[in-house]
């Protein structure tokens, strides 16, 4: 495999991780968002019931929104989005860094020079922190299976 390929699939997988992290910080948002709207519903539903409506209905609803509350919530700290964003965002900043390091001959890569030593040696970088990645998934997906 020529360099520049390499380069145009690290740029993928940076682009990748990029895009799990966004995705995992907007489901992370939204379900905490959500979680909070319901919790606060319920109490408001609770004191409108008492004003306004059958007291029934009232306790109903509240007992709905808690209830729905509980289960994001749960869902929520089962899929580990928080901690996905995260993993993911640091994975694209590391492969980011050596990226730059290696294009702009900065650090260790600046050292070296040019030649088959620097590109084995980003190549090497690179291959570690997918494969440590990959590893910290499996190892996720070992302990909890509903980790995504």
């Amino acid at each position: 495999m020529e360099l520049e390929e390499y380069i145009n699939r690290v740029l993928d997988q940076l682009k990748w991780y990029e895009r799990k992290a966004l995705l995992a910080r907007q489901r992370h948002v939204f379900l905490k968002l959500l979680n909070l709207i319901l919790l606060a519903a319920t109490p408001m539903v609770l004191m409108r019931s008492y004003l306004v409506l059958d007291s029934r209905i009232g306790v109903l609803i509240a007992l709905c929104t808690s209830m729905a509350a509980f289960f994001i919530s749960s869902f929520r700290d089962l899929q580990h989005y928080d901690s996905q964003w995260e993993q993911y965002r640091l994975a694209a900043e590391q492969l980011r860094k050596e990226l730059t390091m290696f294009t702009m001959q900065a650090g260790e890569y600046g050292a070296i020079g040019e030649g088959k030593e620097r590109r084995d040696l980003f190549i090497q970088r690179v291959e570690s922190l997918v494969s440590r990645e990959n590893s910290l998934w499996w190892v996720g997906e070992k302990k909890e299976p509903s980790h995504v």
